[in-house]
């Protein structure tokens, strides 16, 4: 029950004052801020002026001014006669620190439903004021050489480093050189540790935190060190907060001049579930409005708590793993792991760092101020797992939690930033998560539900443990293709990276997302130039590609090769020196990859188990016209199709069959009234062949076959194609369904589908498409029953989108 004895109020209440948002709706009536909708819960300057000058007039101190908000302080007294409110006290259940379940003490208005919100309806400043905020209890999740104790733990900077995968990228130079990574914490003391590694940092005092060269905690000093093992080239500050004044000590963060990159946070609120606080939605629309400035913000999961902002969707929320002295893995059972309720569909954490077991996961030998909290408790002459067996005063102590694992993530995502200044936090995410390292044994913190690791994502650790290395090189923009295909319920999606290697993603029901496949490490120190293609023969994967050297080149898979291998189609393929990019299709058991070399002529080559690769027999066919684009090649029963743009702009046709070979097709004399600007596609619908591309008008056209008719012109020409377009279609079949997807001059993707019922219309991916800009040509395939159109985005990423009859279009996951 509320306590409405003043003794209880402190001298000095902390809150933030929300002028008045230009978006029209209140910031404490938002149910959730977007990165779209962040700006809309700012203020015009005016309207700021208006309301600090007011609040100053009447006695607050403005300690700062946020985008969102007025970071204020004043007696509690001056809050009840300003506002015409009064203050309560209540005791509420809290995780303090060491997992250490508790009580503290709450203020609130009763005057409004929304705890900690005051209103200001009424009062003087109610015209530039929409709410007040009150600051509530947070808390972390928490000589140049350590001591020696007789226990297993880890140490920084090597062991953390190491097992974290960071060694590689440290010795390609690659160790967050420059970036700007911040930490709110209680501080940040310069140990003897750092001076010896010639470690830097800079400390900024939050609203009402004072003494910045001290820590008294020692929490934050002890933490960085973390950050420093994972990137020691980072350009460090921290954010000395007041814990009672949090959510001022992160908008400092946020403010400063030049802006950080990264900001880490060992700290948080304990919310199991609806509705966040008016202070914790004033934290939510900060979060948020700094994802929308590009700046990456990490936050500790918990340790028992249901962690906030970790569950908010803009953050990478850090979870836990322990790694015992053998290499053993396993879900550290003091870190949390839940569902939200407060954003629905969101799963914390994202993936996990190294954090100790239950009771006081004492597991990494950290430096702190001697004498500081941290030390005087670890120290407290209790033997393992209850102390940390050093002495109180000697500036060591050995802690974790997942306190620990938000700056190990954070170090980790300035190693990326360095090598990809301009990742945005979609694939910051994807970098990390899909190259963590799958745990599948122990269970999260019983606290926050005990949820047991398994193959794939669970709640017990992410996506597991952080691999710096592979997600240094997962992080790598697209620069061609994609690829794609499903085998069996699987799904795989190749590119060419930045860097010019080739890349997988896979998905799987067993893992439940996208991974990154380990093709790439097949591919290095084999660049590739221009898209590659993929396709299947039986249970094996075979992807094609040009290499820098202008030879076309094969990775290929199957469940007994080990792994992604590379065959003798390199050997054969060596005296065809290549122009532009290849295609493979399959014929019975037999492999065909077609290109067009460098005298513009279309050339194959074929495999079959009894020859290996061959030169196959187009070379010898008399092609009329030589080829201006890449060829396409595709089979209808046992006959084979390559269809090509040639030199005169026109499309054409080389087929083949047993009995005949190679020949010229009949395609050529239907296709001379069209003028074709990009490379044709082609697909089979029933015992019928259907050929796509782009007219020099822009529009999509299409050329089909069947026995009765032979070459028609389709009707895709005739349909009101409302944007015209810019790449090549892509063509393919679901069921007796036809689907054309296609890049418009407007980036996004379109779509044209046609049924005997109804003949070629638009396709409703159209409206689900515009909110993701395409910078390459779209691939569409199919899944049981289920449509995939893959293509690669302006900001280099890979975007998915998805049909089912049960959900139309939708965006996907990848």
């Amino acid at each position: 029950m509320p306590d409405e004895a003043g003794s209880r109020l402190p001298e000095i209440l902390f809150a933030q004052a929300s002028p008045r948002s230009v978006g029209g709706t209140s910031l404490f009536e938002a149910d959730d801020v977007t990165v779209g909708q962040a700006a809309d819960y700012t203020s015009e300057d005016q309207v700021v002026a208006a309301a600090e000058e007011r609040l100053t007039r009447a006695g607050f101190r403005v300690l700062q001014r946020s985008p969102q908000t007025l970071n204020i302080a004043g007696p509690p007294a001056l809050y009840q006669e300003y506002f015409g409110t009064r203050l309560v006290t209540q005791e509420r259940r809290v995780v303090k620190p060491g997992a250490r379940e508790a009580t503290a003490t709450f203020i609130d208005s009763p005057d409004t439903d929304l705890p900690g919100l005051i209103s200001t309806d009424g009062t003087p400043a109610g015209d530039v004021l929409e709410g007040v905020a009150i600051e509530e209890p947070v808390y972390t999740f928490q000589n140049a050489t350590p001591p020696k104790v007789n226990y297993w733990h880890l140490e920084v900077p090597d062991q953390v480093a190491a097992l974290l995968g960071a060694n590689r990228a440290h010795q390609n130079g690659i160790k967050g050189n420059g970036i700007r990574l911040t930490m709110v914490d209680s501080g940040w003391f310069r140990h003897p540790y750092f001076v010896a590694r010639n470690l830097n940092g800079t400390v900024v005092l939050g609203p009402g935190a004072n003494n910045p060269a001290g820590d008294e905690s020692g929490h934050g000093t002890g933490e960085s060190a973390n950050a420093f093992a994972l990137a020691p080239g980072i350009d460090f500050s921290m954010v000395k907060a007041n814990f009672v004044n949090i959510l001022g000590a992160f908008n400092t963060a946020v403010a400063r001049t030049p802006a950080p990159q990264i900001i880490s946070n060992s700290w948080g609120y304990d919310v199991r579930d609806h509705p966040l606080s008016a202070i914790q939605r004033a934290l939510a629309a900060s979060v948020a409005l700094a994802a929308a400035n590009g700046i990456i913000v990490v936050f500790s999961a918990g340790n028992g708590h249901h962690g906030f902002p970790a569950q908010h969707p803009l953050v990478i929320a850090a979870g836990g793993v322990y790694i015992d002295q053998v290499g053993n893995a396993r879900a550290s059972d003091y870190a949390s792991g839940f569902a939200s309720r407060v954003y629905p569909g969101r799963n914390v954490p994202d993936l996990s760092g190294l954090v100790g077991l239950r009771p006081r996961a004492a597991y990494i030998m950290l430096p702190v101020q001697a004498g500081c909290d941290i030390d005087l408790d670890l120290g407290n002459g209790a033997a393992f797992p209850n102390g940390d067996e050093t002495a109180p005063d000697d500036g060591w102590a050995a802690f974790s939690g997942t306190s620990a694992a938000a700056p190990q993530i954070a170090g980790i995502c300035a190693l990326i930033r360095q090598t990809q200044p301009n990742l945005n936090l979609r694939g910051m995410r994807n970098a990390l998560t899909r190259t963590a390292k799958d745990v599948t044994t122990g269970t999260s913190n019983p606290a926050s539900g005990g949820h047991p690791a398994r193959p794939g994502f669970d709640l017990a650790t992410g996506w597991g443990l952080a691999d710096a290395q592979a997600a240094v090189h997962a992080a790598v923009p697209a620069a061609g293709g994609p690829a794609a295909y499903a085998r069996g319920s699987d799904r795989h999606v190749f590119y060419r990276g930045a860097d010019n290697l080739l890349r997988e993603l896979w998905w799987s029901p067993a893992t439940g997302g996208w991974r990154v496949g380990d093709l790439g490490a097949t591919a290095l120190g084999i660049p590739a130039s221009g898209n590659p293609a993929a396709y299947l023969l039986g249970d094996s994967q075979h992807v094609v590609f040009r290499g820098t050297d202008g030879r076309i080149r094969e990775l290929w898979w199957s469940p007994a090769s080990g792994g992604w291998r590379t065959p003798g189609l390199d050997a054969a393929a060596h005296g065809l020196p290549a122009a532009g990019d290849p295609h493979g299709y399959v014929l019975g058991d037999s492999q065909h990859v077609v290109f067009r070399g460098t005298d513009s002529r279309v050339h194959e080559l074929w495999w079959s188990a009894a020859t290996g690769w061959r030169v196959g027999g187009t070379s010898a066919v008399a092609q009329a016209v030589p080829a201006a684009g890449d060829p396409f090649g595709y089979v209808l029963g046992d006959t084979q199709h390559v269809v090509y743009r040639g030199t005169d702009g026109r499309i054409h046709e080389l087929w083949w069959s047993a009995p005949t070979g190679w020949q010229r097709g009949g395609l050529d004399a239907v296709a001379q009234g069209i003028a074709a600007a990009g490379d044709p596609q082609a697909y089979v619908l029933g015992d019928s062949q259907h050929v796509v591309f782009r007219g020099t008008d822009s529009r999509v056209h299409e050329l089909w076959w069947s026995a009765a008719t032979g070459w028609r012109v389709g009707g895709t020409s005739a349909v009101a194609q409302a944007v015209p377009a810019a790449g090549d279609p892509f063509g393919y079949v679901l069921a007796d369904t036809q689907h054309i997807v296609y890049r418009g001059t407007d980036s996004r993707i379109h779509e044209l589908w046609w049924s005997a019922a109804t003949g070629w219309q638009r396709g409703g991916l159209d409206a689900v498409a515009q909110g993701v800009a395409a910078a390459g040509d779209p691939q569409g395939y199919v899944v049981g029953d289920a449509q995939r159109v893959v293509h690669r985005g302006t900001d280099g990423l890979l975007n998915e989108l998805c049909w089912t009859a049960a959900r139309g279009w939708y965006i996907g996951d990848l």
